[in-house]
């Protein structure tokens, strides 16, 4: 969900706030790339940078707050496992003969006298960086090393293709950037580092698609999610019944098999979902009444139909 746009001072970078992941994305001009992207606070609309490039200001209407963030490192954060790609913006950087994050040296792919990007070593924790140049050595902030996400569990792990929300459940889910069901990101309510609270996508096809997670420390794929169909009530055998209940009532129609609840007229039946196409139900007992309502409840939605309690013949 990207609002708005602003354009850094020397024309290099962009930066995008997006409102549904709470990042800001850095985007190299003279590529049209994807440089990273700056964790930010909730709802992330306005963008603005300084005139000298060093700071980023960001307003989060979510939570009424104005994130400040150098622009040194870009990004600032990574995987343990190394191999970010970050872009050091400065002054009187050309010709650096090494550039440290912490004590292991990083490679060093271009240099300017004010950018250098490097592939970031492998490491943990909050680390300084540091650059070595014929002028000397000098610190250039500090990047934060972030574990690979793990997930276990999704739940529910099917749902409507109207959308809904769904919890998803590991370790090192903390600072998570982005997730995604199949193609389509979905928005992050809420993030801890065992449990995600995610926004499913509303109009979504029906079919089974991987969950993507992605946080500083990487992506995992682990896990699926199932848009299921709604129900389609096509036929009631028999359409009524007695009063006193207790008959058998088959339904028949199209994507029923994962029923949670059949009713009728809001009490709940017993039930058992044969088949995709049909359900056997027995009629709860309900008042004489020429026409209520009978619905089937899936994950995917609901289906109704009309059924009739009669009252039993008497002298």
């Amino acid at each position: 969900m990207p609002r708005f746009v602003t354009i850094s001072q020397n024309g290099a970078h962009t930066y995008t706030a997006n409102y549904g992941s709470n990042t800001v994305s850095v985007i190299d001009t003279a590529t049209n790339t994807l440089t990273g992207n700056l964790r930010v606070g909730q709802g992330p609309s306005g963008v603005a940078v300084t005139s000298d490039d060093s700071l980023l200001y960001v307003t989060n209407t979510d939570d009424n707050t104005l994130s400040v963030i150098p622009l040194t490192l870009v990004p600032r954060e990574g995987s343990t496992a190394g191999g970010t790609l970050v872009t050091i913006n400065g002054h009187n950087l050309a010709n650096a003969s090494a550039v440290h994050f912490g004590t292991t040296e990083a490679t060093i792919l271009t240099n300017t006298p004010t950018s250098i990007t490097v592939v970031t070593p492998a490491g943990s924790g909050a680390v300084p960086v540091t650059i070595t140049t014929p002028g000397g050595t000098g610190p250039l902030g500090y990047f934060i090393y972030f574990p690979p996400p793990l997930i276990n569990s999704i739940s529910p792990a099917e749902g409507s293709p109207d959308g809904g929300t769904a919890v998803i459940t590991g370790f090192n889910l903390s600072g998570a950037i982005a997730v995604s069901i199949g193609p389509s990101p979905v928005i992050i309510q809420s993030a801890t580092p065992t449990q995600l609270t995610v926004s499913t996508i509303f109009g979504q096809s029906p079919g089974t698609f991987p969950v993507i997670v992605t946080t500083p420390g990487g992506s995992v794929d682990d896990l699926t999610y199932t848009y299921l169909a709604g129900p389609n009530i096509n036929n009631v055998d028999p359409s009524a019944g007695p009063a006193t209940g207790g008959n058998v009532v088959t339904i028949t129609g199209s994507s029923l098999a994962h029923t949670d609840t059949v009713t009728f007229d809001g009490i709940p039946a017993s039930f058992s979902a044969i088949s995709d196409t049909t359900i056997s139900t027995i009629a709860p007992p309900h008042p004489a009444s020429p026409g209520i309502t009978l619905t089937v409840t899936t994950p995917g939605g609901q289906s109704s139909w009309t059924y009739s309690y009669e009252q039993s013949p008497a002298l």
